[in-house]
């Protein structure tokens, strides 16, 4: 009897590895297909404390590996130049520095990557005073 279970216990084991294998092996590639990339256009709606309504706004954004740069341009005139860092797999934190020659600022937003929508939160100082707010944007295609 001893002689047959050992066949059954090694066919048993062999199986748990493969399993096991292919499981290290989904959650791998899971994890590449999650890793983040916000290179691209992106249009969406800021809302600031110190403007009325809702604001239309269009972001470059460059990903290179955990760095992110960036030109984002409001329908108000407002332009800015930022650099940021990726913060958690799905999140990253740009400064923003407003170029507007009138209107001088820096602002620090904290965005999260949701498919091919962001969403953020920010925190700056302008010619207005204190600002914060948040916002969403989409990618273009």
């Amino acid at each position: 009897m001893l002689i047959k279970i050992m066949p059954v216990t090694s066919m048993i084991i062999k199986r748990l590895i493969t399993i096991v294998s292919l499981c290290a092996l989904f959650a791998s590639s899971t994890a590449i297909a999650n890793e983040m990339n916000v290179t691209g256009r992106w249009v969406g709606v800021n809302y600031a404390s110190k403007i009325k309504g809702p604001t239309n706004i269009t972001m470059t954004l460059k990903q290179n590996g955990q760095m992110i740069m960036g030109k984002y341009m409001a329908a108000t005139g407002v332009a800015k130049k930022g650099e940021g860092m990726k913060t958690t797999p799905m999140t990253f934190k740009v400064k923003w520095r407003n170029t507007a020659p009138k209107c001088p600022g820096k602002y620090v937003y904290e965005y999260t990557l949701n498919g091919e929508q962001l969403t953020w939160m920010f925190v700056g100082k302008d010619c207005l005073g204190i600002e914060k707010g948040h916002g969403y944007a989409k990618r273009e295609p």
